[in-house]
């Protein structure tokens, strides 16, 4: 900055006509500002191979620290997602055993003990209606016992009443 002012100062001189032994004596000082300034830039942009090197190191050092972090970081989330997973997989497969297990009990006509469920997902819902579905079927295996009772207990009325029978006869084979 210092620099820069002298030197118009002294161009000011020269243009205007202004010579001497005082102008000459400012291009000298102005000249040795240069000079000044000119070393300091060399010497500010000069090449230090001693920090280069140090600022690399510490950079590298830095690098490793990172990757070491990274590699950390993607084997907790390597973990946690198995973790999830297996934990997932066990209550679907739990379930799932469940239902096959309730759907075979189903399929023995076996419809007294309900299929458990111990989630509240769509397997859950299965489940329920499962076990709607498995009331409704034992309520119409009653239904078809007493009326297979029924048509049993009529046809064997029916043979039995056939032909010419007294009424006291009739009594005697429908009671007994």
């Amino acid at each position: 900055y210092v620099y820069f002012d002298s030197a118009i100062l002294v161009s000011r001189r020269l243009i205007a006509g202004d010579g001497g032994e005082a102008a000459t004596a400012q291009v000298q000082d102005m000249q040795a500002k240069r000079g000044r300034v000119a070393n300091l830039i060399d010497h500010i942009t000069s090449f230090d191979e001693q920090a280069l090197t140090a600022a690399f190191a510490a950079t590298k050092g830095e690098q490793r620290t990172a990757m070491v972090v990274r590699i950390a970081v993607g084997a907790i989330c390597l973990i946690a997602l198995l973790a999830i997973s297996i934990w997932i997989g066990n209550v679907l497969f739990a379930n799932l055993g469940a239902l096959v297990a309730g759907f075979e009990r189903f399929g023995r006509n076996d419809f007294a003990t309900p299929i458990e469920s111990t989630s509240r997902d769509e397997l859950s819902d299965v489940a329920t209606q499962a076990n709607q579905m498995a009331e409704q079927l034992r309520r119409l295996g009653v239904d078809r016992a007493r009326h297979e009772w029924l048509r049993n207990g009529l046809a064997g009325l029916s043979d039995e009443l056939r032909g010419e029978l007294e009424p006291g006869e009739v009594a005697d084979r429908t009671v007994g």
